[in-house]
């Protein structure tokens, strides 16, 4: 009797052991390892009852459909392990039905949807393992949805959002092991939501946003690992919001900015891992930002920078981080002599390009006269010759002490090429067929030259 009972007791366990088991196998069910499609709201009302228990999904989910209009039946979701693309789903307005989502294997793609007001939905997704790329979303104001989000490990992409005026959502990434893409928002107006983010291991691009203000938002970022390319945005009127870089591990790209009128915001960097290219910003007066910077480690491209008079915050780059030198095209920049460049000068073998600058730095020659490289005077015959006017405009004239004769004159250009070679010398010389710019004129007495720098303006 007693064993019967045991027997009896022993088979009511076991049924509802397994009876237990069946529940967790179906409430847990890793499943469709070859990915789902779906394409109408039906599909996605029935996916429960086609899938009974399936809560991770195996492979990639694609949810692309004109009619998808809400993802209620999905609530059931815990992970992805392909990737999960929310695409072209243009009767879409929210993502509520994902908020079981905790993880995904891939990447996440929410794209082209064209009534999407908010990611309210996603708000229990910790861990994308690739990237999240969000593009084409015309109305999406911000990210806000995305607020448990902490570890995307891969890259971020951020395309062509027009509605998009912040990145609210964002706030809990700290540091980002991939590269960030801030591409063609036309209504960002700042970083808002990454104020936490300290570190990018990858590079960070930020173009074509038209309405972008400043960098705000992006305080907390110390170090940039790759490149950084800021460009074509052109309401860009300051870089604040960088304060706290330091240093950049690839090369700095700064162009076709064209409201930018300073480089504050650049206070701290002092270090840049490969090359610095400032140009074609239209409004840009000085790079006196760049103050504190040391190394470049790579070539120093300034053009085209048409407000740009002088290169006050260059002065403090040891000119053997160097490679290559281009300053042309910046039309009213006439000081070019500042220490990191007058040293680069004085003993580098790499290429220098320096031309179609103003009067001053619009050549070599002209900014290693500025940097006394090249000599103007010599010692001991400065007071004995008068050179005048100077600017000159198409005649310049001459004296000299008494006993004092001028036998030739020499006038070089930009290349030290001789443009004019005159004996004997009256008291004046005709120049109107030099163009304008600066020149080495040099006299000679017969025992001794004496050089001057001679600048042709009209």
């Amino acid at each position: 009797m007693k064993s019967s009972i045991i027997r009896r007791s022993i088979h009511i366990f076991l049924f509802v052991f397994l009876g237990f088991l069946v529940r967790v196998t179906t409430t847990a069910q890793a499943c469709l390892p070859e990915g789902i499609i779906f394409s109408t709201q039906a599909d996605i009302d029935n996916f429960q009852i086609n899938f009974p228990g399936c809560t991770e999904v195996e492979g990639n989910v694609l949810i692309n459909g004109e009619g998808i209009a809400n993802l209620e039946g999905l609530g059931v979701l815990t992970f992805v392990g392909g990737y999960l693309a929310i695409y072209a789903c243009n009767s879409l307005d929210n993502l509520s039905g994902l908020d079981g989502l905790t993880s995904i294997g891939k990447f996440l793609w929410i794209g082209q949807n064209n009534s999407l007001t908010a990611l309210e939905g996603l708000g229990a997704l910790v861990f994308i393992e690739w990237y999240l790329w969000v593009e084409k979303n015309p109305i999406l104001p911000d990210l806000s949805g995305l607020g448990s989000l902490a570890t995307i490990g891969g890259g971020l992409g951020i395309w062509d959002n027009d509605g998009l005026t912040g990145l609210q959502g964002l706030a809990p990434l700290t540091s980002f092991p991939g590269s960030m893409v801030i591409w063609g928002n036309d209504a960002l107006i700042d970083f808002t939501g990454l104020g936490a983010l300290s570190l990018i291991e990858g590079s960070l691009q930020i173009e074509n946003n038209s309405a972008l203000l400043d960098l705000s938002g992006l305080d907390e970022i110390s170090y940039i690992a790759d490149e950084l390319w800021i460009g074509n945005n052109n309401s860009l009127v300051t870089l604040a919001g960088l304060n706290s870089l330091d240093s950049i591990g690839g090369g700095f790209y700064l162009n076709n900015n064209d409201a930018l009128t300073s480089l504050y915001g650049l206070d701290q960097v002092t270090g840049i891992g490969g090359n610095l290219s400032i140009s074609n910003n239209l409004m840009l007066e000085n790079l006196t930002g760049l103050n504190v910077l040391t190394t470049i480690n790579g070539s120093l491209q300034i053009f085209g920078n048409e407000a740009l008079t002088n290169l006050s915050g260059l002065h403090n780059i040891e000119h053997g981080s160097i490679a290559d030198l281009r300053i042309t095209n910046n039309y009213l920049l006439s000081a070019c002599d500042v220490e990191s460049i007058c040293s680069y000068l004085s003993g580098s073998g790499g290429t220098v390009t320096i031309s179609d600058n103003d009067i001053g730095c619009n050549s070599r020659l002209e900014v290693e006269i500025a940097c006394g490289i090249v000599g103007v005077e010599n010692i001991g015959l400065e007071n004995e010759f008068l050179i005048y006017p100077n600017p000159a405009g198409d005649v310049v004239y001459f004296s000299a002490k008494a006993g004092l004769q001028i036998i030739d004159v020499n006038i070089y250009n930009h290349a030290g090429q001789v443009v004019m070679h005159l004996k004997p010398i009256d008291q004046s010389i005709d120049i109107s067929a030099l163009q304008p710019g600066m020149y080495l004129i040099q006299l000679n007495n017969g025992n001794r030259n004496s050089r001057h720098k001679l600048v042709v303006y009209r």
